[in-house]
C-alpha cells in the first residue's frame, strides 16, 4: 500500500509539480524512520531526489546490520538487485577503515 501511495504521489508531483504534495511525502518519510521502514523510506526519498535522503542513509549506516535483516530491505534487494546498496553508497559512502601500520622492532 505504501508503495502505491508513493508511486502516485511521485507521478502527481512530476506531472503537476505540486510542491506541497512533495513536501508532505518527504515529511512523512522522515517522520517514520525505523529499522523496519528505513530501506523503503530511503528508496522513496532517493526517487524523489530529496535533499533529506542523507538523513535516512545515516540512520541505515548506523543500524546497518539490523536494517539489512528486515523484510523491507530483503524485498527491495530482491526486486532491484544491488541497486539499493549502490544508491546508499552514492549518498553516504562507507568510511574506509585505516590499515594499521605494522610495528617494526629495532634492529641490533
Amino acid at each position: 500500500m505504501l508503495e502505491n501511495c508513493f508511486s502516485k504521489c511521485h507521478f502527481l508531483f512530476l506531472q503537476y509539480n505540486i510542491q506541497s504534495l512533495y513536501d508532505a511525502c518527504i515529511a512523512s518519510l522522515l517522520a517514520d524512520i525505523t529499522v523496519e521502514s528505513a530501506a523503503k523510506n530511503f528508496y522513496y526519498a532517493h526517487i524523489f531526489n530529496s535533499t533529506d535522503v542523507k538523513e535516512i542513509a545515516q540512520f541505515i549506516r548506523t543500524h546497518e546490520n539490523e536494517v539489512k535483516l528486515t523484510d523491507g530491505w530483503k524485498e527491495l534487494t530482491e526486486e532491484r538487485g544491488d541497486s539499493l546498496e549502490k544508491m546508499l553508497s552514492e549518498v553516504l559512502p562507507k568510511k574506509k577503515k585505516k590499515a594499521k601500520k605494522a610495528k617494526r622492532g629495532k634492529r641490533n
